[in-house]
């Protein structure tokens, strides 16, 4: 896998494109040491990273720490929220991702564990100029408001974090 996406970076930066490598739980890359691997493995000219905050906390990590560790090839991140009772109810259970999703795992931002006075502080600190997308994974089957909690992160983002 990692001779593949040196081969996508060799590609892309044919055309002057960093692709970015995101870990992901249920993928190839979604724990902290398959994460260091790539790192290790793909040069930062290759390849960039987006730390998913939600991913990050379903993996055991914590995003603040790997974004303080990768700072220099940090470019995109999500920030994503994961509700802690959920999380360790799916990890009991022994459920895959794609199960805990549909238990509502990810929750609106602030309404979960991820430390984002935290995540914030980081970003301030090593001086980040990417770009944040707000993401919420969700089953379309499950019991939520997609467009409710939306705006429940919206206002958490302009209360808490660009404050």
């Amino acid at each position: 896998m990692m001779t593949t996406l040196r081969g996508v970076g060799e590609i892309c930066a044919q055309y002057g494109v960093t692709p970015t490598l995101h870990a992901h739980a249920g993928t190839f890359i979604e724990y902290r040491d398959e994460l260091d691997k790539a790192m290790r493995d793909l040069p930062p000219e290759l390849m960039s990273l987006c730390v998913d905050t939600g991913h990050c906390v379903y993996a055991g990590m914590d995003p603040s720490e790997v974004i303080r560790t990768y700072k220099d090839r940090v470019k995109y991140l999500h920030f994503k929220d994961i509700n802690a009772e959920v999380l360790a109810a799916s990890v009991a259970a022994g459920k895959d991702f794609y199960a805990a999703i549909g238990d509502n795992i990810f929750c609106p931002l602030g309404q979960g564990c991820v430390n984002f006075e935290e995540v914030r502080q980081t970003l301030i600190d090593i001086d980040f100029n990417g770009w944040v997308t707000v993401e919420q994974d969700t089953d379309p089957a499950a019991k939520s408001d997609a467009k409710t909690d939306a705006e429940k992160s919206r206002v958490f983002i302009e209360k808490t974090v660009i404050a």
